[in-house]
């Protein structure tokens, strides 16, 4: 199962004014903390009447939609009942997003997941599942792949899981 990439930079601060130069490389380099912190440091330096202060704070709104397309990215594969896909995307954003607003609120998302036991069996059972898969898929051995996924798939019964089990178990009985 080939992993989502949301590590790697989808957001590109593309071209900016001058004063924003340096923001603006520091996030493409996946700086993101150093980033913030001189969109801070701008923002301190330039009087409210100044027009490049509106792009400061624009650069910042920019800042904040990409870290919600992510979070709104995990929420999908939650909303399924996916939780070790999503636990294995939120582990780079954390990393990714540390050090600014927006890192505490991956980071929210994190003890949120830890803490909940229904999330800790999801998560669980969506590893089991990932293993399963692979099984058939890479492996090669569909017998004990598809074994696994009924095992799996009788447990989940009820879960929040339960229809993207029946689809993966349809999936790989027709190979």
């Amino acid at each position: 199962m080939a992993r989502a990439k949301l590590d790697l930079l989808r957001w590109d601060s593309g071209p900016r004014d001058v004063v924003l130069t340096k923001a603006a490389d520091l996030c493409r380099r996946k700086q993101l903390k150093k980033g913030w912190k001189e969109t801070e440091k701008l923002l301190r330096s330039l009087d409210e009447g100044d027009e490049r202060r509106a792009l400061v704070i624009e650069f910042q709104a920019d800042f904040e939609k990409e870290a919600a397309f992510r979070l709104a990215h995990l929420d999908t594969h939650a909303a399924l009942g996916c939780y070790e896909l999503a636990w294995r995307e939120l582990i780079p954003q954390l990393k990714l997003w540390a050090g600014t607003p927006m890192g505490d609120l991956f980071r929210d998302k994190e003890r949120q997941w830890k803490k909940d036991r229904n999330i800790k069996k999801l998560r669980a059972w969506d590893k089991e599942r990932i293993q399963a898969l692979h099984t058939i898929w890479i492996s090669g051995n569909r017998g004990k792949g598809l074994k696994d996924l009924r095992e799996v798939a009788s447990e989940a019964t009820g879960s929040l899981l339960e229809s993207v089990l029946a689809s993966d178990l349809l999936a790989a009985q027709k190979i």
